[in-house]
């Protein structure tokens, strides 16, 4: 979650849940077939370095079934870097992410990491349910940094300091998390991975700090930079250190075996796990053309056999090579 606000009215501040799909308002009479169609799905992009594409939506931060004011539509194209920026500028660490949506007018990004949005947990577990039904989350996983808070003291100082640990505290939303599985019976498998207070680095720690001529020889060869690598091994024991512990060990075997089993009953559904995986959808070339056309499919053979009943295509001489030339799907940047 992040905050933005446009470059011209600095007061104008809004709360955003990034987005890596679109979403449609239901109603009524919309049929499946529309729903299907047209319904909330992962967008796509023809930028050819993003793999997921985000919407932001105006929003109060509500209960899991509260009412909120949700932005509809479809995704926004923003790149997989821009997100995680803006995801992550804290305030007095990083500089704000400036970028134009929709026209010229600058939008700055700012980390919403305040109060229960530095744990959107809870503001998932809502999306989900607000799309899709709320017997529809199966498995929620959340994981922690495992920040230390800030010793107790006297004066001003220490007192700023307690105040901000509690703002920005991600404990809240997991208690939060557990009593709704009470009082709901378990109604979802939830994963909490974190282990507060065990990890004692600042989010500026950064050692050793990157040099001119580190910079330089990074641009010819990666592996030569030495910039973060004490910082990089001190999480790196802390988590062999965590992992070692049985039941944290238990925990994490437990949350993969059930990703996995889910994970398998999807893939016996080819074309939904083709959809879930990588955004795949197929768009008919003549929806334009034809009032009653439906334009996004998500399944090949329902697509295949669309084109042979409304637009009398001849289904033998359907290619394959016709078919992925209305597909289109998440998009990924070539390694370098």
């Amino acid at each position: 979650m992040t905050t933005n606000k446009t470059a011209g009215d600095r007061r104008a501040e809004t709360l955003c849940l990034l987005r890596s799909y679109d979403n449609y308002k239901k109603t009524p009479s919309t049929s499946r077939q529309n729903t299907l169609s047209n319904g909330p799905t992962r967008s796509n992009t023809a930028r050819t370095d993003i793999s997921g594409i985000s919407q932001f939506q105006n929003r109060q931060t509500p209960p899991p079934e509260g009412n909120t004011t949700t932005r509809h539509g479809p995704a926004s194209t923003l790149r997989i870097w821009e997100i995680a920026r803006a995801a992550t500028a804290a305030p007095f660490y990083f500089k704000p992410l400036r970028i134009k949506l929709g026209g010229n007018e600058v939008t700055v990004f700012e980390d919403g990491g305040f109060g229960a949005c530095n744990n959107p947990t809870m503001e998932a577990i809502w999306e989900i349910r607000n799309l899709h039904g709320p017997r529809s989350v199966g498995v929620v996983v959340s994981v922690g940094t495992a920040r230390k808070n800030h010793e107790h003291g006297t004066g001003t100082l220490p007192r700023i300091q307690r105040i901000g640990d509690k703002a920005t505290d991600p404990e809240t939303v997991h208690v939060q998390v557990q009593r709704l599985l009470e009082s709901e019976g378990n109604s979802f498998e939830y994963f909490r991975l974190n282990a507060p207070g065990f990890l004692d680095i600042p989010l500026d720690e950064w050692k050793p700090k990157s040099t001119r001529n580190t910079i330089r020889k990074t641009q010819k060869r990666l592996s030569d930079d030495k910039s973060g690598k004490e910082t990089l091994q001190k999480m790196r024991t802390k988590f062999s250190e965590w992992l070692r512990n049985n039941r944290n060990q238990q925990n994490l075997e437990r949350c993969a075996e059930e990703l996995v089993r889910r994970r398998r009953a999807r893939a016996r559904n080819r074309p939904r796990w083709e959809h879930f995986a990588t955004g795949a959808v197929y768009r008919c070339p003549e929806h334009r053309q034809a009032e009653d056309c439906v334009r996004e499919f998500r399944d090949k053979a329902r697509f295949k056999m669309h084109l042979v009943e409304h637009h009398d295509r001849e289904e033998d001489n359907i290619r394959e090579r016709d078919l992925k030339q209305c597909r289109s799907c998440f998009e990924y940047q070539d390694p370098v």
